[in-house]
């Protein structure tokens, strides 16, 4: 990436980043969900949710599978799970009891990724961090902080940018076709090939893919 463009990005990412500061947190829930995620439940669980987590084959634990359990859980409501995990009804024997690690808010944001694991078609093939830092520098003017479509450039510009929170025109797409138009332009939005490497590509495709995860049930 050309290093006057970082610099001048950087600059404007930050100005961007502190306009955007009291933006609604819940379109954050399912990225937040990422982190905790990838901090405990990996181990076990696995990288996908296949409950093939290194941990649990060490230690022979059968981890949930919630690619198979997708049935059940959608047939939950966010508090039954968040409970089951936190040691309540439903807890695993096997499974530590979270809410002595983690306050609610960040086991529901768990329950939002974990929702995301059992239901996507769509794997996650990068870092999402990395792709909140690429999305905060050229993205959040157009498509705004929370992802929805109304960054400020759309009072100065007539532009319709694409709403990234909307999960049935996200779904559609293939990580494929999302990097690909992210890479070559679609409409008025700008290519950026030259610009991002398909790596950081793939790192932004990976956080709009979480921003595109409906939150809550």
């Amino acid at each position: 990436m050309s290093r006057s463009i970082k610099q001048a990005s950087l600059a404007l990412g930050f100005v961007l980043l502190l306009m955007g500061r009291a933006a609604d947190a819940e379109y954050l829930k399912t990225f937040e969900g990422w982190k905790v995620y990838n901090s405990s439940c990996i181990l076990c669980h696995g990288p996908q949710g296949r409950g093939d987590g290194s941990l649990a084959k060490k230690l022979r634990i059968n981890a949930a599978d919630f690619r198979a359990r997708r049935q059940k859980l959608d047939g939950m409501s966010d508090q039954a799970l968040l409970d089951e995990i936190k040691g309540g009804r439903g807890h695993l024997r096997d499974m530590p009891k979270w809410r002595d690690i983690y306050p609610d808010t960040q086991l529901l944001a768990a329950v939002s990724y974990i929702r995301y694991l059992a239901g996507s078609s769509h794997p996650l093939e990068a870092d999402p961090i990395e792709g909140q830092q690429y999305y905060q520098l050229y993205c959040i003017a157009c498509h705004g902080q929370n992802g929805k479509g109304e960054g400020f450039m759309t009072s100065l510009l007539e532009i319709q940018p694409a709403d990234h929170t909307n999960p049935a025109r996200m779904d559609r797409l293939s990580n494929q076709q999302l990097a690909a138009i992210i890479k070559s332009g679609k409409g008025m939005m700008p290519a950026w090939k030259g610009i991002l490497s398909d790596h950081e590509i793939s790192e932004l495709v990976t956080y709009i893919r979480l921003l595109s995860h409906p939150g809550g049930r």
